[in-house]
């Protein structure tokens, strides 16, 4: 299914505010946070912030409010390795409520904070092909890949992906923060992702293994289900 890849809600203010020098403004496009802006968590939440760059450099700066009174966080940059950067951050309180959370003085993230929540047991996936080039002038910017769809709702931070081209090759395992699209489902993006890319998109066309575990709000991890052994990249739908 084609469909476009806009900011991530929550996250349109980041438009507003110049890139650093040292940064790329054109490719602003690969950024987000997991679970998106709007979802319902459970107390003690884990939220994913991903971007090609942070404004303040390599050392992230993010607090937290609930019901407008502060929480401490406890923030952990993940080595999910490649050119985009993904801090958790985990909120350090069992308050309930309206969850702000800012990079800076940004609010790119709001929720509502529910005791004895319940997450998912089943994470069904549907395999879908994501693609959009981006007209820049000096900045070549594709998004070109597997996206493997979540049920809207689905309160997941990021995911273990490995892939190998047949059964007698190594796997390769990546770490990958779940995007948010216009239609507000969650998905895992594999390829190429503006300016970056997380997988060659020619292996995917030609097929792969693949295995998938993904990690919910709470630390958590579901094995996912309804998804092939080996897929091979969709064509693109017109």
């Amino acid at each position: 299914m084609r469909y476009a890849l806009p900011f991530l809600i929550g996250l349109v203010v980041i438009a507003h505010d110049a890139a650093p020098a040292h940064a790329i403004s054109a490719c602003t496009d690969n950024q987000g946070a997991a679970p998106a802006t709007g979802a319902t968590l459970p107390v003690h939440p884990r939220i994913v912030h991903f971007t090609d760059y942070w404004r303040h450099g390599n050392t992230p700066v993010f607090s937290a409010t609930i019901n407008k009174k502060k929480v401490p966080v406890k923030v952990t940059v993940l080595p999910f390795g490649g050119t985009t950067r993904v801090a958790m951050i985990e909120i350090d309180s069992d308050k309930t409520g309206t969850l702000e959370v800012r990079e800076l003085k940004y609010v790119f993230g709001t929720y509502t904070i529910k005791a004895k929540l319940k997450l998912p047991d089943k994470i069904p996936v549907a395999v879908e092909r994501f693609h959009r080039e981006i007209q820049h002038s000096t900045v070549e910017e594709i998004f070109d890949g597997i996206a493997l769809r979540l049920p809207g709702g689905t309160p997941a931070i990021h995911a273990r992906v490995k892939l190998r081209r047949d059964p007698k090759a190594g796997w390769t395992e990546l770490d990958i923060p779940i995007a948010t699209d216009a239609d507000k489902l969650p998905r895992i993006r594999i390829g190429r992702l503006g300016c970056t890319n997380n997988y060659t998109v020619p292996l995917l066309a030609a097929g792969v293994d693949i295995e998938v575990t993904v990690t919910l709000a709470d630390g958590s991890t579901r094995s996912v289900e309804g998804l092939p052994a080996h897929v091979i990249l969709p064509p693109i739908q017109p």
